[in-house]
């Protein structure tokens, strides 16, 4: 589940879940359900929340639970079909403005406005007869560690290690921390300062490392991370103190991706500038290709916010336009799909993007309030460490022609009778992959 530049009103959101059935490359059958998430006795569908807007927004694979965070300072619950944990919602005296959960685990972190950073557990208890608590009802959540020392300013991002016993946040005012989370409890392991706001990080992963991370020697070892700024300045680091900056790029950074089978860090700037960085295995980075992103749309101010893993090597991403774009960087070429040849209004722009290696499934959310989805149309295999979540696992793609309508033929659209949902009030805002599915 990702969430787009705009964030919808809380009355909007909803849950698409797409659930398909398929022999080879023919669709048998596909079902689309849409769930507005609320509780029973919200009047408007949110209560006292019914104004709020989401701040940030996660999807548990292993709970199966999305947690969104509102405004008016609070993060709800939601199970798969929408209905509010009402018990656990969490209420703080600032706004959550990053979510993530621990990956294979069952915590969450949460950066907050005033740079508080907590993490937090869900908790199911039978109802006690005779109580008239349905099971929804026994769920609630309890903080399990929190720290407002470290960071004064609101948190950008927080991002979980492989091996789920690292954090990174940055915030506004230019500290990056690194956080120990091991047995729960959350310590500082180190603190970097740079001049500016910090915008995105990202763990320097390898099939190696991800092979190791289930293992105890992965448990104790930490990977190096990267992370930026809107100053243009690109920095590695670990989890011992050691810190250089790699480049400055001359504008701000919006985000990064690791591409792990080639060792490259790949960052696109609000100038739409994509750099290629050569990652060796002590981390040293040495600035490779650079290519300027040809986009129309609000990317040209507001930069490229939403890009995704959607295959081995292939990147897409949604920029406001009638189309999304992939770039292949395993083979330097660069493809778009139309919105049109899923059946949407020509005058419809795509807002936010997933993919689910799981289910093949290429989902975009539009500014008209529809989920499009698209199916993987070619071959691969997994990786000797398996296909990661998104994507970057997916090994020994085969490219194809172009199919009639120009799009790459590794993906076709879903059967237009079933293809989207349509909720105008979603203001294109959401977009669910078909991993909320499973």
């Amino acid at each position: 589940v990702r969430v787009g530049s705009h964030p919808p009103s809380a009355q909007g959101l909803g849950l698409g879940l797409g659930l398909g059935l398929g022999l080879g490359l023919r669709r048998i059958m596909s079902l689309f359900l849409d769930y507005r998430c609320g509780g029973p006795s919200d009047a408007g569908g949110f209560g006292r929340g019914a104004e709020a807007r989401s701040t940030a927004i996660a999807w548990s694979e292993h709970e199966h639970v999305l947690a969104v965070g509102y405004d008016d300072q609070r993060v709800a619950f939601y199970a798969e079909e929408g209905q509010a944990w009402t018990r656990a919602e969490i209420n703080q005296h600032a706004t959550p403005t990053a979510l993530a959960w621990q990956p294979r685990g069952r915590l969450l972190g949460i950066g907050w406005s005033d740079g508080s950073v907590t993490t937090w557990a869900l908790s199911k208890a039978a109802p006690a007869e005779g109580s008239g608590l349905d099971a929804a009802s026994s769920i609630t959540s309890r903080i399990v560690a929190s720290n407002s020392n470290e960071h004064s300013a609101k948190i950008n991002f927080l991002v979980w290690s492989p091996a789920a016993n690292r954090i990174v946040t940055g915030d506004d005012a230019g500290v990056c921390t690194v956080w120990k989370t091991d047995r729960g409890s959350m310590k500082v392991s180190a603190t970097y300062r740079r001049k500016g706001r910090l915008t995105d990080a990202v763990w320097c992963t390898r099939p190696s490392y991800q092979a190791l991370a289930g293992d105890m020697l992965g448990k104790t070892i930490s990977p190096l991370f990267f992370f930026a700024t809107d100053k243009g300045v690109v920095a590695h680091a670990d989890d011992l103190g050691h810190v250089s900056d790699v480049c400055n790029l001359s504008a701000a950074v919006d985000r990064m991706v690791f591409y792990e089978e080639r060792s490259k860090l790949i960052v696109v700037t609000r100038s739409l500038l994509m750099t290629q960085l050569d990652v060796d295995g002590e981390g040293h980075a040495t600035p490779g290709m650079k290519v300027k992103l040809s986009v129309a749309g609000d990317a040209v101010e507001k930069g490229i916010q939403q890009l995704q893993w959607a295959g081995p090597g292939l990147l897409v991403t949604a920029t406001s336009e009638a189309l999304v774009r992939f770039w292949n960087l395993a083979q330097g070429e660069n493809d778009v799909l139309t919105l049109s040849s899923a059946g949407a209004a020509k005058s419809d722009r795509a807002t936010a993007v997933a993919f689910s290696p799981e289910h093949r499934l290429l989902a975009v959310g539009t500014r008209e309030g529809k989920v499009l989805q698209w199916r993987f149309n070619g071959e691969y295999e997994e990786s000797s460490a398996g296909a990661s979540k998104s994507g970057r696992g997916l090994q020994g793609a085969r490219r194809g022609g172009r199919g009639s309508h120009g799009r790459p033929a590794l993906f076709r659209a879903v059967d237009r009778a079933a293809h989207a949902v349509q909720r105008p009030d979603l203001h294109g805002a959401l977009a669910a992959a078909g991993g909320a599915a499973q």
